[in-house]
């Protein structure tokens, strides 16, 4: 519900001066982000089985003694109804009001699957979560200079 479990804001610290935030007083999945049919398709028109890592760019915003979980993320198969590979991510890894790559998963994806992020209801310690990029690096692309959290 926009407004409610999340919303999407002005953000002067993302990489393009939005972000989708969610308070923490829930644990909706109140971001997901379906990938497109295309995305896994071979040349001959088949599924690819690459394996992908997911990593989520997100901020939290901290409070109280910085203690617990501060959200969640993970990958849901629609058609299998299957849960994959899920992330909780502790407050204390995460960086005071500064975007960090976390990496969620290294799995395969198809056009059933989509990536989720939510809050683990940890409002006693965590204000709000910010989620500025979800990104997909294939396991077998050439590696850059760029620095991802683990």
């Amino acid at each position: 519900r926009t407004g409610v479990w999340s919303d999407w804001r002005e953000d002067a610290l993302a990489a393009d001066g939005m972000a989708a935030w969610m308070p923490a007083n829930h644990i909706e999945w109140a971001i997901q982000v379906f990938l497109p049919s295309n995305a896994f398709a071979t040349s001959d028109g088949g599924e690819s089985k690459d394996k992908w890592a997911v990593y989520v760019s997100a901020r939290v915003q901290r409070k109280g003694q910085g203690e617990g979980s501060a959200f969640g993320s993970g990958i849901y198969d629609t058609k299998r109804k299957h849960f994959g590979t899920e992330r909780n991510v502790a407050v204390a890894e995460t960086a005071e009001n500064e975007y960090r790559f976390y990496k969620i998963a290294e799995t395969s994806l198809d056009p059933n699957c989509y990536i989720w992020v939510a809050p683990t209801k940890n409002a006693e310690n965590v204000e709000g979560i910010w989620v500025d990029r979800i990104v997909l690096v294939r396991e077998d692309a050439p590696k850059t200079a760029a620095k991802l959290a683990p």
